[in-house]
């Protein structure tokens, strides 16, 4: 069947302004217009797709984010927690020392103090943060 055969079978069919226009253009260039229309509706399908598959890619990895900082956060508050109890403690037995006028106890306390205090919170923060990426158990 040609192409014009192929119109004919269209002739009642009332497509309005595209059918004038349909006029002005050869039949061969008209269907290949209509299969690059048909193209680019694919392409586009296509493209919306990707752009939801993106999407959500996108919100498991902010998922994973905040996870993260509800992790490092609540580990630095721990650690935070530990350190302020071992220095009350050691505080509590200066003031002892103190009041008992015992300088080997204050001097034991301030030694203590200095140990605790010249060591950083965060020396292990890169093992965490390992255990982080690899998706191991942190415990408290």
């Amino acid at each position: 069947m040609n192409a014009k055969n192929k119109l004919k079978k269209f002739e009642n069919v009332d497509i309005g302004k595209l059918g004038k226009s349909l006029e002005k253009f050869p039949v061969p260039d008209a269907l290949a217009f209509f299969k690059m229309l048909a193209d680019a509706y694919k392409e586009e399908q296509i493209t919306k797709r990707e752009i939801e598959k993106i999407h959500a890619i996108r919100e498991v990895l902010i998922e994973q984010t905040r996870n993260k900082h509800d992790i490092i956060r609540t580990v630095c508050e721990s650690i935070f927690t530990e350190r302020k109890i071992a220095i009350d403690k050691i505080f509590s037995v200066i003031d002892k020392g103190i009041e008992s006028n015992n300088t080997d106890v204050i001097t034991k306390g301030l030694e203590s103090l200095s140990e605790i205090v010249k060591e950083s919170p965060f020396k292990d923060i890169q093992s965490i943060s390992n255990l982080l990426e690899s998706g191991g158990k942190i415990e408290m």
